[in-house]
């Protein structure tokens, strides 16, 4: 669609190698067709390479590009795309591609009876976003461990700048770390937990069937199990907790050198966290043995209990220190119907929905 200016604003058609280019050109960093791939081309959730970009000229110069998913709470799921990597080259900017482009789009998914957007917008993006029919769910809390504060340095938009705890040194870190932990040593001891390489869903499914949420939450069955952790920029480990040799908990890591993090991703039990506190403590304990040598490990806030992680040493972002030196998520939300309500459950109210990484499109 043409409008009179030399910009086309249509879906996406084989515009691949324009697209990592103008990903290279705003962005600073060249993506694989390994990533691309994954993320759009295999997605389980949509038919489509769901992205629409804006051309001039022959070139892509702008794109908004869509993250499928599948969410669910309690037994109903539902159809969802989670807006990501939205990009406009730097010398085509305000010029309303942004907006045309969310425009199609809505319009498009709309017809296609899509059930609603989510997404975690930054500062640059957010304002558009709200002009354009989103509304605020709230700020997710990330709760972050600060391993080695002198290693840390900007690289992507998961790292921070250490320099709050920087004096403190990798030796004065570690004693602080076993001051800390000594609060949550006690718990979990009946537990046992084992790592694998990868994602193992069928060990995964039954735990999380046993336990769903009635909140809004990325639904994890084996087609989710089997895509997300695919990720090239990742390696992913699962981490499994057994009391008696029954499995009663799960946590899955992705850890990325280049970027310096480790995600936990998942954490299962997902409801009941007061009662499954121990066994929350004894897979934090084993998984942050094997990443003490990542600078930053990343968890989502929501399922394991405020007492456990600060037992082993993690700091929410929306407190000080780091609330100087981190952005903290933003969940919103809209639907494509003028509903706001979706099986009695609100898109904006906090209390309806259960967010963890594994529900981000970058990790």
């Amino acid at each position: 669609m043409s409008h009179g200016d030399d910009y086309t604003v249509r879906p996406y058609d084989g515009d691949r190698e324009g697209y990592l280019d103008l990903y290279e050109t705003v962005f600073g960093a060249r993506k694989s067709r390994e990533w691309f791939a994954w993320k759009y081309e295999d997605n389980p959730y949509a038919d489509h390479v769901p992205i629409y970009v804006a051309q001039r000229d022959g070139e892509v110069v702008g794109a908004r590009s869509f993250f499928g998913l599948e969410l669910r709470a309690g037994e109903r799921t539902y159809t969802t795309l989670e807006p990501c990597d939205t990009m406009v080259h730097p010398d085509h900017r305000r010029r309303g591609l942004f907006t045309r482009m969310t425009e199609r789009a809505i319009e498009r998914y709309a017809d296609d009876g899509l059930d609603l957007f989510f997404d975690f917008p930054n500062e640059q993006s957010l304002p558009g976003n709200l002009k354009l029919g989103w509304r605020v769910v709230e700020t997710v809390t990330t709760h972050y461990r600060v391993q080695h504060p002198g290693a840390l340095a900007p690289v992507g938009e998961e790292s921070l700048v250490g320099r709050a705890l920087d004096a403190a040194g990798a030796t004065a870190m570690d004693a602080y770390f076993g001051l800390r932990g000594r609060r949550v040593r006690r718990l979990g001891r009946d537990v046992t937990v084992s790592h694998y390489d990868g994602v193992p869903a069928d060990h995964l499914c039954p735990l999380y069937e046993s336990h769903v949420p009635k909140r809004f939450h990325a639904n994890r069955d084996e087609t989710f199990y089997g895509w997300r952790y695919d990720n090239p920029e990742y390696d992913y480990t699962t981490y499994l907790a057994r009391r008696d040799g029954e499995v009663v908990g799960a946590a899955v890591v992705g850890e990325s050198a280049a970027k310096g993090v480790a995600n936990v991703l998942d954490v299962h039990p997902l409801t009941d966290r007061a009662a499954n506190a121990p066994v929350y403590a004894a897979l934090l304990r084993s998984l942050l043995q094997d990443v003490s040598a990542i600078p930053l490990v990343a968890l989502r806030d929501g399922v394991v209990p405020p007492r456990v992680l600060s037992g082993f040493g993690f700091h929410p972002d929306t407190a000080l220190p780091l609330s100087k030196l981190t952005e903290p998520a933003t969940l919103v939300a809209r639907p494509l119907e003028d509903e706001w309500t979706l099986d009695g459950r609100s898109l904006t109210d906090p209390r309806d929905w259960q967010v963890s990484i594994c529900e981000k499109d970058t990790a």
